[in-house]
Formats: C-alpha cells, sequence, structure tokens
C-alpha cells in the first residue's frame, strides 16, 4: 500500500562561500522554475562550502522559512534540504537559499508554482 507521497521534483544548487576572498554562487540548478501540483510534496536542495563554515538561511517570498509539521529543514554535511508535504497554493512563491560566513554571502533563488489538482 502506497503512502501516498512523492516528490514531484526538485531544485538543486551549489552556494560556494570562498575563504578569503568574496562569496561567489556555483550553481548547478536543474531550473529556475519549478512547478508543483497541489497535495504533492516538494523538495529543494543546496550544497554548501566555505571556510569558516557558512550559516545557511532558507526563505520564501523574504520571509525567512521554519521548521514544521509540513515543513522539514535538514542539513548532512554540506547539502541542505527543505522539503514541504503535501503542498498548497500558499507554498508558491520565490525560494531563496542564502549562506553566510565572516567573509560574506552567497545567495540563489527559484521561482515554485503550485497548480490545481
Amino acid at each position: 500500500m502506497s503512502s501516498g507521497r512523492r516528490v514531484v521534483g526538485y531544485i538543486a544548487t551549489t552556494c560556494l562561500v570562498a575563504p578569503y576572498k568574496n562569496p561567489y554562487l556555483l550553481t548547478y540548478l536543474l531550473t529556475y522554475m519549478q512547478t508543483v501540483m497541489e497535495k504533492q510534496n516538494l523538495e529543494l536542495k543546496a550544497r554548501v562550502k566555505g571556510d569558516p563554515e557558512p550559516t545557511v538561511t532558507w526563505y520564501r517570498d523574504d520571509k525567512q522559512l521554519a521548521a514544521t509539521l509540513k515543513v522539514a529543514i535538514d542539513k548532512s554535511k554540506d547539502e541542505l534540504t527543505v522539503k514541504i508535504q503535501q503542498v498548497t497554493s500558499a507554498a508558491a512563491g520565490t525560494y531563496k537559499c542564502v549562506a553566510t560566513n565572516k567573509h560574506g554571502s552567497a545567495e540563489h533563488a527559484a521561482v515554485v508554482t503550485v497548480t490545481g489538482p
């Protein structure tokens, strides 16, 4: 029996904060625009490196994302993931990953659109 959950797509990006230099963004982005159907799951990924290790913050429409029952924010080594379960139209917007250390910051954004069933 299936749980009914599946990831429709994901956005992957690499933010690189280089030591002793202004940070720059090295991107392996599948698409700058992602469309997901309502009630499906959305997964956003970023790979971040820097020295010292950067702090990463995720935003949707310039508001910081926080973990909730439907939103999971995970970190495994240098890979960060935001998983949003059972998306609704409220999940649509511009998602941004911002990596910061004492040398500066790097960011990348992607637009997510949610369509009806």
